[in-house]
């Protein structure tokens, strides 16, 4: 069926920017890739709303799989979990819409990575919370997929989202700026927040998000400790409590 609405999408959209395949390429990992219907390299949030609109109106089952840059290896990165869904591409939504550097906010699309960001930060006194993994990586799907940055878990970096319902409708939740009013950076409004049931969830796409930017310390340092192996247990005890001492800032890494 997903086969027969991806030529239906070469009808309504620009046939450009739909690709149809059967098989996703295997990666590293040992379990068997799913095969996908086609791909729509996204360029727009209208046409995701589009898309969604368009997908309701086919047959109301078919499965979209929206990913930002591809690169979100170990949560998902561009393997849907079931057979012939179609692939969203979001790296055309590569827009950093705000930078506002004495509130600390940006507010980006899913394709800015954090390579993008970081370079936009220099010579600043802000910085964002990024990972270990590659510059290529997306900023704001790694946050959704609950990513872990090296100072903390970057769900805790998100304030806003802007999401595409199933429906096709376009709504914002959480912390937004408004023009002309200055207020607090509190993503979790009034009443139950919304910002986290669209993390690690398939209740719409995501096409924009308000993320928090950090200040950025006069001096970092890193330590390196070493122990042996009967040694674990009294570093991982004095591991903890320097954690919850406030002593350590950042992730806590441990290799064999």
């Amino acid at each position: 069926m997903s086969k027969k609405f991806i030529s239906f999408l070469e009808q309504h959209l620009d046939h450009k920017n739909v690709v149809a395949y059967v098989k996703t390429p295997n990666d590293v990992g040992e379990y068997t890739s799913p095969s996908v219907s086609g791909r729509v390299d996204v360029s727009s949030i209208e046409q995701v709303i589009r898309i969604v609109k368009l997908a309701d109106q086919f047959d109301g089952e078919t499965a979209l799989y929206p990913y930002s840059t591809g690169y979100n290896w170990g949560l998902g990165s561009t393997k849907p979990p079931s057979d012939n869904a179609v692939q969203l591409k979001l790296t055309g939504l590569n827009k950093i819409r705000e930078i506002n550097i004495a509130e600390g906010y940006a507010v980006i699309e899913p394709g800015v990575t954090q390579g993008i960001l970081s370079q936009k930060l220099l010579n600043t006194h802000r910085f964002i919370n990024v990972t270990a993994s590659s510059a290529e990586t997306s900023f704001l799907g790694n946050a959704l997929d609950r990513g872990v940055g090296l100072r903390h878990q970057r769900t805790e970096d998100l304030l806003g989202l802007e999401i595409v319902l199933a429906n096709g409708t376009l709504h914002r939740v959480g912390w937004w700026p408004e023009q002309g009013k200055h207020s607090a950076l509190y993503s979790h409004g009034i009443g139950p927040s919304l910002v986290q049931l669209f993390t690690q969830s398939n209740l719409g796409i995501i096409t924009g998000g308000v993320v928090r930017l950090l200040n950025r310390p006069e001096k970092s340092r890193v330590a390196y400790i070493s122990f042996s192996p009967e040694n674990l247990e009294y570093a991982i005890n004095t591991f903890q409590r320097w954690s919850a001492q406030g002593l350590i800032h950042g992730v806590l890494k441990v290799y064999e």
